[in-house]
């Protein structure tokens, strides 16, 4: 029987931390530059496996790339992996 992975929550909120602050330099005018890019697309991957009705909010944060959008998937896996 294989076994089931779990997310990571530990890992996966520090990145989360990372995203969160709009005036960090993940960030260029409000939308994510390249390097935020990165790390949006590897919270994306680490939590679609475990949720992934999460999948469309990261579709649409990965083609907007405004603050916005980014919160609102980011909000969701707080509330996947609570503190």
């Amino acid at each position: 029987m294989a076994k089931q992975r779990r997310v990571d929550c530990v890992y996966l909120l520090k990145l989360v931390n990372l995203l969160e602050d709009p005036f960090s330099s993940y960030y260029s005018n409000g939308y994510l530059n390249s390097e935020g890019m990165t790390i949006l697309s590897l919270i994306a991957q680490l939590t679609i496996r475990e949720a992934p009705w999460l999948a469309s909010l990261f579709r649409k944060a990965r083609e907007r790339r405004d603050y916005q959008s980014v919160i609102k998937a980011l909000k969701d896996i707080r509330e996947l992996c609570p503190d």
